[in-house]
């Protein structure tokens, strides 16, 4: 018995060392070894939400900087169309210089289908003030009336309406121009429907046409396209920060937020071939007729919502509707 008992406290003393657990000692560096783990792992994590966010903010200020420039290349690739007709002084513009008249829209193509300047701080576009330093680049170009079809039917009149091959919905009061390859009229729509477009010298919105007949019988090989004047500027938008601005039709439109600069340079054409042989800048434009522009370079700088970083963007744009031989034969007679 009394060997048993012996038996059984060397039992006892052997679980009770075996269940010693830590010293304090072992616990402290323990903790500190999983601390300085934990602070590895957190160092890693932090960095990689960081590089993550920026990585988006990049792809952010990307986005709206394609966004920006295909607004911008769209436009002034497609400035001073006028259908198959090269030579804009052929144009004739019937409309009549009162009431809605506004020569800085209504003479559309003798404004040269590019123009640009700097901003001074006092340019206001509809109520917003153009970001100061910034350049403002006009555009004139025309498009089809009637997103289907904009050809004629045959007309064998100069007073009586216009014949579309079919119908088009164009409210009254629209400034249009019909073009063939020879010649062009701007005018304001005064009645008609369906395919007929009427052109009388009724004032319709403030506008009227200061005579009734047009200068040529536009037929079956004319065009009717609506001119139009869009004008790209830089302003505060509505986050607060500087935006891409549309001004069309009297209208201020929104494009991209988050844009802070525009910059152009402008290729010359010189000596009339229809290639640029000398590029100025904005300010320098004014010593050169705009029909000689047939290359825009343009740079735009965009940023993150919070202004903290940004980009600079550039790409170049060939004028397509200056590139045809004719344009360089009209050309070589202006000044």
């Amino acid at each position: 018995m009394k060997r048993s008992g012996v038996l059984i406290c060397l039992s006892a003393k052997k679980i009770k060392l075996n269940h010693q657990g830590f010293t304090l000692i072992e616990l402290l560096v323990s903790l500190l070894l999983t601390s300085v783990l934990l602070l590895g792992v957190l160092q890693v994590f932090s960095s990689s939400r960081d590089a993550i966010i920026t990585q988006n903010r990049f792809s952010d200020i990307q986005d709206s900087a394609r966004v920006a420039l295909e607004f911008l290349v769209r436009d002034i690739k497609n400035a001073d169309f006028t259908g198959c007709l090269s030579d804009k002084s052929e144009i004739t513009n019937l409309l009549s210089p009162v009431g809605n008249y506004d020569p800085s829209v209504h003479e559309y193509f003798s404004l040269g289908g590019i123009n640009a300047y700097v901003a001074d701080g006092s340019n206001l576009l509809g109520g917003k003030i153009v970001k100061p330093d910034s350049d403002v680049i006009q555009v004139v170009s025309a498009e089809p009336a009637c997103p289907a079809n904009s050809e004629l039917s045959v007309n064998t009149d100069t007073l009586a309406p216009l014949t579309l091959r079919e119908g088009c919905d164009i409210d009254d009061g629209t400034v249009l121009l019909v073009a063939n390859c020879r010649s062009g009229n701007i005018f304001v729509k005064t009645d008609g429907v369906g395919n007929l477009i009427g052109h009388n010298s009724v004032s319709v919105e403030g506008l009227q046409n200061n005579q009734e007949r047009f200068t040529e019988v536009f037929s079956a090989d004319a065009t009717l396209m609506r001119p139009y004047v869009r004008t790209y500027f830089i302003a505060e938008g509505l986050n607060g920060n500087d935006a891409l601005h549309l001004r069309e039709d009297g209208r201020n439109f929104e494009l991209v937020s988050n844009i802070s600069d525009l910059n152009y340079e402008f290729g010359i054409d010189t000596d009339s071939n229809g290639t640029a042989n000398l590029t100025v800048t904005t300010d320098e434009l004014s010593a050169y007729s705009p029909r000689r522009i047939v290359s825009v370079t343009l740079e735009i700088l965009a940023t993150d919502t919070d202004n903290e970083i940004n980009r600079i963007y550039a790409t170049s744009v060939n004028i397509r509707n200056r590139m045809a031989p004719a344009y360089s034969l009209t050309l070589a007679s202006e000044p």
